[in-house]
């Protein structure tokens, strides 16, 4: 072979050094024909989540509300009343977001675990108890969330929680 070249036989296909692609005998449909490459495809963007982020991001002091921790590229700025639901003035109001380590933020969008109107974490019954998911979700089920700093007009909106209570938590356990 001239060039250095990795066959992959399973799909017929020669990769040079450079990336490019030669076709190396017949090709089965079901099979992908470039494998690690690239394409650009259009994608929709959140306008003002920049501006959402940074206002939960000073609210919050730069920590997560649940439990402290303060790297800034584990936070997420989460949507209590999720975006696609939300109407386009509830999207960047800061009483409808929480600023939440990653993990959290998934278990929030995912319905494992909600506020109640104490402000205190509730944990899905639906998921098992394991130790792994004791420490890591159970061990928060009735702790109260790190509020936003005096001004009750910087927490999260309880209708806004009502909604998540009522339509996502338990729903994608």
């Amino acid at each position: 072979m001239p060039k250095a070249m990795w066959e992959l036989e399973q799909i017929g296909t020669r990769i040079s050094c450079d990336g490019e692609n030669e076709a190396s005998g017949s090709s089965r449909p079901d099979q992908p024909q470039q494998l690690g490459l690239e394409r650009v495809e259009q994608v929709r963007t959140r306008v003002n989540q920049d501006y959402f982020r940074s206002v939960l991001l000073s609210n919050y002091g730069g920590t997560c509300c649940l439990t402290g921790i303060d790297i800034p590229t584990l936070l997420k700025a989460s949507h209590i009343k999720p975006w696609a639901a939300a109407t386009p003035s509830e999207r960047p109001m800061s009483s409808n977001g929480l600023l939440l380590n990653a993990l959290h933020d998934r278990a929030f969008d995912r319905g494992l675990i909600t506020l109640d109107d104490r402000y205190r974490v509730v944990a899905s019954s639906r998921v098992s108890h394991t130790p792994t998911n004791d420490r890591w979700l159970y061990a928060f089920d009735g702790r109260k969330i790190a509020l936003p700093g005096s001004d009750e007009s910087t927490w999260p909106s309880l209708d806004f929680i009502h909604y998540h209570n009522d339509c996502v938590f338990e729903r994608c356990a």
